[in-house]
């Protein structure tokens, strides 16, 4: 599922979209034993067709511009070939199980690149968002985030102290006893009305 999330936002021929194919792919046909067993061979291929039309993705091409455009091709390649030995081919009685174990030695090898690629893809975004722990371009990221939020912490302060000072004859008014009084908006709740008025001292200032 999260392969196949990570396809929607990726374009037809690029990286993500084909490991996110290829392990979609070979996941259905890892279950083929299973659905052969049960008479499903039939809404198999027509399930993995319609899909692949419908995500644009051609198992018959062959593309060499890339690893897992080679990976697939042989993938695919190893797919169908097993698919017509099975159907011509009666396994030996001493072998029952030989298609079965010929297609788990086929989906396995994919899944492990795919878990490899997939650990391969969150360093290259990690590193790319914050840089790898202990680096130094984590260390400076930290230091503008820090920098910005004492920023903005000071321009609040400095905001909240310069809207509840009273001026010339003016009362002074605790917060907490303007709070829990209850206005015509319907502030019943302290808490609210105490944040609702720091806002509205704010904007008073800016103005």
């Amino acid at each position: 599922m999260p392969l196949t999330l990570l396809m929607s936002g990726a374009t037809a021929g690029d990286e993500v979209y084909s490991w996110g194919v290829l392990g979609n792919v070979v996941g259905v046909f890892s279950m083929w034993p299973l659905l052969k067993r049960d008479g499903l061979g039939v809404q198999y291929i027509a399930v993995l067709l319609l899909w692949c039309r419908l995500v644009g993705h051609d198992p018959f091409r062959v593309r060499s511009d890339a690893f897992v455009h080679l990976l697939s091709t042989a993938v695919h390649a190893a797919m169908f070939l097993l698919h017509f030995l099975e159907v011509v081919i009666t396994p030996p009685q001493r072998y029952p199980d030989l298609f079965p174990v010929l297609n788990v030695l086929v989906s396995t090898p994919v899944f492990g690149l795919i878990w490899l690629w997939s650990i391969k893809r969150s360093i290259e975004v990690g590193w790319a968002l914050g840089g790898l722990p202990g680096s130094g371009t984590e260390k400076q990221v930290k230091d503008a985030d820090n920098t910005s939020i004492a920023g903005s912490t000071s321009n609040v302060l400095s905001a909240t102290a310069t809207g509840f000072r009273r001026g010339p004859g003016a009362r002074a008014v605790s917060l907490g006893y303007e709070s829990g009084k209850v206005v015509s908006g319907g502030y019943r709740d302290p808490r609210r009305r105490a944040v609702e008025r720091l806002r509205e001292s704010s904007i008073e200032m800016a103005k």
